[in-house]
């Protein structure tokens, strides 16, 4: 009886055995795979919070480069101003100049430069809402914009001007015959002398700088009259109407209300064996200079400064 005892003892402790070596297997496999489970999530937030960084980086480089680009806001001069190293290479402007018609109607007119003299600010507008400020001591202007515009400034007769030039330019050379010009030319022509309503008042031009000063103590009217040059060297001057555009004007002086640089690949002198030659063709501060022992026909392209 005692050993069918220990039999049946020994049977359930080999039976306790399998069930804990089973059980231990078990567990030790539940621990494993969680193990494996909390390192797989740790990996799955270890990758969610570096692309979530990514993107966040990229979000804020977009933010800051937009609000860069849309408050690019510059200053540029447009007559006669300096701006430092400020470049316009994105940009382009063009002022238009109107002078009031005589009849004093509300009607004006298209002219080449500001005037100095005869006329008063009116007022500007700019179709793509530039903001214009007009200096009335350097007879310039300066402009605020954001991108490319084309600006109107209006300017009204002085109801009683105090002195009153009239720039008469000679038709052809020796012809004695005059026409009314709105500018003073830059070349072509040489001074040759005025007249003016009253006897004591003094006219003095100076070539250096293109200027006519009127001494005098009463209202005045002139004429100012220049002479065309007889030359060996005829010169046809084409500017370009918009920077970079490449499209050309026939003009009889270099506008003053802009800057331009020579076209070398379009400009040519030609002989009279018809050789060309550009050589011989310079431009700097607003003057042409052309050099040539014999007769040359030339045409000089220049082209707007952006």
């Amino acid at each position: 009886m005692i050993e069918k005892f220990n039999n049946i003892l020994k049977e359930y402790q080999d039976d306790f055995k399998r069930i804990k070596g089973i059980i231990k297997y078990r567990f030790k496999g539940y621990i494993k795979s969680f193990k494996e489970s909390l390192k797989e999530s740790k990996n799955r937030q270890k990758y969610l919070l570096m692309a979530s960084s990514f993107v966040f980086l990229i979000l804020f480089a977009n933010i800051y480069n937009s609000y860069g680009y849309y408050n690019d806001i510059s200053t540029i001069p447009i007559i006669h101003a300096k701006v430092g190293n400020f470049s316009l290479s994105n940009y382009d402007y063009t002022l238009l100049v109107y002078l009031e018609n005589g009849t004093k109607d509300g009607t004006y007119h298209l002219a080449h430069n500001i005037p100095t003299s005869g006329y008063k600010y009116k007022e500007y507008s700019c179709i793509n809402n530039s903001t214009l400020a007009y200096d009335d001591n350097l007879y310039t202007t300066n402009v605020t914009l954001k991108k490319k515009d084309v600006c109107s400034i209006y300017f009204d007769l002085i109801n009683e001007p105090d002195i009153t030039l009239n720039i008469m330019l000679e038709t052809k050379p020796d012809s004695e015959t005059y026409n009314l010009s709105d500018f003073i030319p830059s070349y072509g022509y040489i001074y040759s002398h005025y007249e003016c309503k009253n006897s004591d008042s003094v006219l003095n031009y100076d070539s250096s700088l293109h200027k006519v000063i009127v001494s005098t103590s009463k209202k005045e009217s002139c004429n100012v009259y220049f002479n065309k040059l007889k030359s060996d060297i005829e010169v046809a001057l084409f500017t370009e109407s918009f920077a970079g555009s490449q499209k050309y004007v026939e003009m009889a002086s270099i506008p003053p209300n802009a800057t331009y640089h020579l076209n070398k690949e379009s400009s040519y002198c030609e002989n009279t064996k018809n050789e060309r030659n550009n050589d011989n063709i310079t431009y700097q501060d607003g003057y042409i200079e052309i050099t040539s022992e014999e007769i040359l026909s030339c045409k000089v392209y220049l082209d707007k400064d952006e």
